[in-house]
């Protein structure tokens, strides 16, 4: 093991504060893997010399404690932020459970109005199709009313040609046999050979 020897006295300048500061990390170094060695990092001690040249002397147990006071204060304020925000996120989480409630309230009641709904066309298309079978029923009866009314119609005007030629050989009879004896009038002219109504 190297052994540093360090003579250290109060009227030393800079560069020899220095110089021993970086001679004492020289051999924390070549140590290796020491307790020191996180002492005399090489960072630690460049930042160290940075001061010296300055003329500032770093109190390092006050940078520490600062150091320790801030981070506690950060963690303070880190909790109360954690607090808050916790806070708030169970208020906008209730708000959200809330929220997601009335919805599925307003979900399973607009799937009931759709089901009624639903039931209502089909109710609608039953009644339309019974009212379509009957509309067909009536034009089927209508179609063979008029069938009948052509062929009463058809019958009647055939009566009516009847009618005439009966009139007309009435006619014809009365001016043959007027002022003469009443004629005998032949059996098949009083059998009438239609219905007229």
């Amino acid at each position: 093991m190297a052994s540093v020897r360090l003579d250290i006295t109060s009227d030393m300048g800079k560069a020899e504060e220095i110089a021993v500061l970086k001679k004492l990390a020289a051999a924390v170094e070549r140590a290796g893997d020491t307790y020191l060695s996180s002492l005399f990092r090489r960072e630690l001690v460049d930042w160290v010399v940075l001061k010296i040249q300055d003329d500032l002397l770093p109190d390092m147990w006050a940078l520490y404690r600062d150091a320790c006071e801030d981070m506690d204060a950060m963690i303070e304020r880190h909790k109360e932020a954690v607090q808050e925000i916790e806070g708030r996120t169970s208020s906008v989480i209730w708000r959200l459970k809330r929220s997601a409630r009335r919805m599925a309230k307003r979900i399973l009641a607009m799937k009931a109005e759709r089901e009624r709904l639903w039931k209502s066309v089909d109710e609608y298309r039953a009644d339309l199709r019974e009212a379509q079978d009957l509309a067909s029923e009536e034009h089927d009866r209508s179609v063979r009313l008029e069938e009948e009314l052509a062929a009463v119609r058809s019958e009647r005007s055939e009566a009516e040609g009847e009618v005439l030629r009966l009139k007309a050989r009435i006619y014809d009879l009365i001016e043959k046999y007027e002022g003469g004896p009443e004629p005998e009038i032949e059996e098949p002219f009083l059998t009438p050979t239609s219905e007229v109504t």
